[in-house]
């Protein structure tokens, strides 16, 4: 007696397969996405607060003073979000962005002010921006909202001359 081959039973074992590994890598895209985006705002930020440190003693009321909208469009170009909240402190005072795109015409603000570009004095560039994962369904440790996280990175330069 000879039997007959089922058929379908490959579509049915490839569905099973498949479906968790799309999600799978989707889920290694999204993590990879989010690695990229926080590895730019923490590269912007540090070359924010590198650049202040060496404008500093020197430059305070010299046209080589930069503004925050100077430090914005910077930090822009240099792939940071614009939904990012920024925060700029000195020993001058502290300023803050509520989004990194509507600083970016603030040409009227000199950061670091006068007190902070004295030899010694530190400045420090923070930011933080909204993340939202590809698979909403999947958590991110720490935080409130499912799918969603709010990451930052923060420098801090010492002027030096």
């Amino acid at each position: 007696m000879r039997r007959e081959p089922r058929r379908g039973s490959q579509i049915v074992e490839f569905t099973l397969a498949a479906i968790p590994l799309i999600f799978f890598l989707i889920g290694i895209f999204g993590v990879g996405i989010g690695m990229w985006s926080y590895h730019s705002v923490a590269a912007g930020v540090k070359n924010a607060a590198r650049i202040a440190s060496v404008r500093g003693a020197g430059c305070a009321g010299k046209p080589c003073a930069t503004t925050i909208g100077y430090y914005a469009r910077l930090m822009l170009s240099g792939g940071v979000p614009g939904a990012s909240t920024v925060t700029f402190n000195s020993a001058g005072g502290g300023q803050t962005c509520s989004t990194l795109s509507g600083c970016a015409n603030d040409d009227s603000d000199v950061w670091p002010s006068l007190p902070a570009t004295t030899l010694g004095s530190d400045v420090t560039i923070s930011a933080t921006f909204p993340f939202r994962a590809l698979l909403p369904m999947v958590t991110i440790a720490g935080s409130a909202s499912i799918g969603s996280a709010t990451l930052g990175a923060t420098s801090q330069q010492r002027v030096l001359f």
